[in-house]
């Protein structure tokens, strides 16, 4: 598959700066004490799985055996703890959450901004203050304005604090979440069902891009994607520092404990809500005066998280007709299939006999503005507000058809999806050529605006400033609909276009399908869960939630290195990673995988495949194990390896499954640490060596075609050895 990595091609010495500052303070920054030379390593939750019969797609009871009762009083309520209370003095800032004093947008996801909004439908719009996001070097805090059209937080939210020295012993990891579940268990995570508190699964880590000793920020990830428009509690209760001395409570936290906040305008508005969450886990068998963090928040609803893109799809075909957009070839390149037929090496392609270059009229619903002489994209909208038609586009097109469809033998659709900032001539490589002439594809491919090759200097122009990361967000509901189209009229539109070229190709409507690689698969299960016009799509070594993916691949050194140097602090970084995310759920499949085999109203159920690279550095496999956790109809198919052949949660089926699937191919690498850095190891880099794997093609063909999976692998786990790297 494409590599996800893409180099950067100008203002290379301002970049250079930026990377070459931004990797220095990435490495050697410190905390408000002054920084540690000395990595602190991070405490090992040990090699037990500790793995529990407790069912998680819905919750857990606080027995993990019990899979139906809901937790009472067995969730270890005892304090044990001595009433510790920090003497920092109590902030009464609207914009930053008093909480954690340390940092302004801390406790993250916090209540405080979700301000009441009977017209929406979790009846909350998010609402930032004009100081709580950072500030990039020299410019403004990060707007907030954008943030408003979302009514809660997305599904894949981190959950983030600060705590001094904290000792996360025995706590759960990204490959050991049975901890998570335990009835002793110093953090948990409740969705709220009916005022009951149902476990949610989770995994922990600290920030290890931060050297500070003293004060890392914590990251409690859940390990299953959350329910939408749902009110979750996340509580840390009896944490000790690595001197196993009582972790304080932060003052504001103990005022709202004991009640005592009337004079405290900011933080006594809060009261009541605070009061509840304590009831409830009181409720639960959680002793109040065991705790020394906790609060509430709430995930975000159908409309806000999919509202847009599902509009701009059906304006979009309301607009181009039941053919689609119009296509206009503006050149095709003729090739022999024997080499012996010209002298003209140029003119002979074993795969490809036509290789058409067009143009497709699509609706447009971006408009450009300008900031600091940089040119920027953001959603248009009417004068209501709502998202509206902006003219129409020249999308470019590239269509490749085998020498077998020239005969009139009737060839399927695959449009394919490329790599991270990559373009149409992706579907040129060798492996793609392939699928048209082994197994009868004609391939096309269009630019995924957004996120492609002609983005690249925009999103650096975006990434030193994130208020217009909208330039990336908002265009990439542009690129999905485009691919969308580019499906429609490729089956619509291609044969007769052809012919009328002088070409006796036929489509067969009847197989459509999708196929994309590395960001191609990460956006492939959004394109999957909104189209109507493909049953299958086949996904290679795809990911889900940017949030947890980005600093976890390889492909993300370079913008960490400018984000780094242009917003100074690792929890800066983070909250900006994390509020980006919160406009990057419009499209990112951490809102939409669930709608694959279980739609929206009104659509049939997709089939997607999903391959995956275990330790692949560019796209972290956990977050693709949180969808098989998730239980939306997407399970592991087939024995995985022998190290953890049944992770807590999943549910696996055999070859011959029919239906949507996520496959393990291993090629020797170990799992990775499980923590927000890139894998690394003696064996190089898995991310694409899938496509080096002949048999795969037959697996690939055959589900586009049927929807189901067929062992390529023998029986057993889908192990490829090979040596570790000199």
């Amino acid at each position: 598959m494409p590599s996800l990595t893409r180099p950067f091609r100008s203002s290379l010495p301002l970049l250079l700066w930026l990377v070459l500052t931004g990797l220095a303070l990435f490495a050697c920054s410190g905390d408000e004490e002054g920084a540690s030379s000395d990595t602190e390593a991070l405490p090992s939750s040990g090699s037990d799985a500790r793995s529990s019969a407790c069912t998680v797609t819905d919750g857990c009871s606080a027995e993990p055996s019990d899979t139906t009762e809901r937790p009472t009083t067995s969730l270890g309520s005892g304090s044990g703890r001595e009433e510790t209370v920090s003497d920092e003095p109590i902030v009464e800032d609207p914009d930053c959450d008093s909480l954690v004093p340390d940092h302004c947008s801390f406790p993250w996801p916090s209540n405080l901004y979700l301000e009441e909004d009977p017209a929406r439908a979790t009846g909350y719009t998010l609402a930032f203050g004009p100081d709580t996001l950072p500030a990039a070097l020299g410019t403004r805090p990060i707007d907030p304005e954008p943030f408003r059209r979302m009514d809660g937080y997305g599904l894949g939210v981190p959950i983030m604090t600060r705590f001094p020295r904290l000792d996360t012993t025995g706590m759960a990891r990204e490959y050991d979440i049975g901890p998570s579940l335990e009835a002793d268990a110093p953090v948990l995570l409740f969705r709220v069902e009916d005022d009951t508190l149902v476990r949610v699964p989770y995994w922990t880590e600290l920030d290890v891009t931060d050297n500070s000793a003293s004060r890392r920020t914590f990251i409690v990830r859940p390990a299953v994607i959350l329910e939408e428009a749902s009110r979750y509690i996340v509580a840390f209760r009896n944490l000790v520092d690595t001197d196993g001395d009582p972790i304080p409570r932060s003052p504001a936290f103990q005022r709202l404990l004991d009640g005592t906040t009337d004079d405290l305008p900011v933080l006594g508005a809060r009261q009541p809500r605070f009061d509840e969450v304590f009831s409830l886990l009181d409720g639960a068998g959680v002793d109040p005066h065991s705790l020394t963090l906790a609060w509430d928040f709430v995930t975000a609803s159908s409309d806000a998280l999919h509202g847009p893109l599902l509009t701009m799809r059906d304006l979009a075909f309301e607009a181009t007709g039941p053919l689609g957009p119009e296509l206009t070839i503006t050149e095709v390149r003729s090739f022999r299939s024997d080499p012996d037929d010209t002298d003209d090496p140029r003119s002979h392609h074993a795969d490809i006999a036509l290789e058409v270059h067009a143009t497709m009229e699509v609706p447009h619903f971006m408009e450009q503005y300008t900031a600091g002489g940089t040119t920027f994209w953001r959603m248009h909208r009417d004068g209501s507000g709502a998202i509206a038609q902006n003219g129409w586009r020249d999308a470019n097109v590239l269509i490749r058809v085998p020498h077998g469809a020239l005969d009139g033998t009737p060839h399927g659709i695959v449009t394919y999806g490329h790599g991270l900032l990559g373009n149409r001539f992706e579907i040129r490589a060798g492996h793609i050529g392939q699928l048209g002439s082994l197994y009868g594809w004609i391939v096309v491919g269009a630019d995924l605006a957004g996120m492609s090759s002609e983005d690249a200097d925009i999103i650096q122009g975006a990434v030193t400033d994130m208020t217009h990361i909208t330039t990336m967000t908002d265009r990439l509901h542009q690129g999905i609909v485009e691919y969308l189209l580019l499906t429609r009229a490729a089956r619509e539109r291609l044969d007769d276009l052809l012919v009328a070229e002088g070409f006796g190709v036929e489509v067969d409507r009847e197989s459509v399908a999708y196929f994309g690689g590395s960001q191609g698969g990460i956006f492939g299960q959004t394109y999957m869960a909104v189209t109507q016009d493909v049953r299958h799509g086949y996904l290679a070594v795809p990911g889900t939630n940017y949030s947890t993916l980005l600093q976890r691949s390889t492909g993300f050194v370079p913008f960490a290195g400018i984000l780094s140097a242009v917003y100074q602090t690792p929890p800066n970084l983070l909250t900006v990673l994390a509020s980006t995310q919160l406009l990057w759920d419009g499209t990112d499949p951490v809102s939409w995988v669930r709608r694959i085999s279980n739609p929206f109203d009104g659509h049939d159920e997709r089939r997607a495949l999903m391959v995956l690279a275990k330790a692949d550095y560019q796209v972290a496999v956990s977050t693709i194990e949180n969808v098989v956790r998730s239980r939306f109809g997407i399970p592991a198919v087939g024995p995985w390896d022998r190290e953890r052949t049944n992770p807590p949660g999943f549910e696996f089926v055999d070859y011959g499954h029919q239906g949507s699937g996520v496959i393990l191919f291993d090629f020797s690498n170990p799992w990775p640490n499980g923590d927000n850095r890139p894998a690394q190891d003696a064996f190089g880099d898995p991310h694409s060596l899938h496509s080096t794997v002949p048999a795969a093609g037959d697996q690939l063909d055959h589900f586009l075609r049927f929807g189901e999976v067929i062992d390529v692998c023998g029986g057993g786990p889908c192990h490829f050895p090979r040596e570790p790297r000199d």
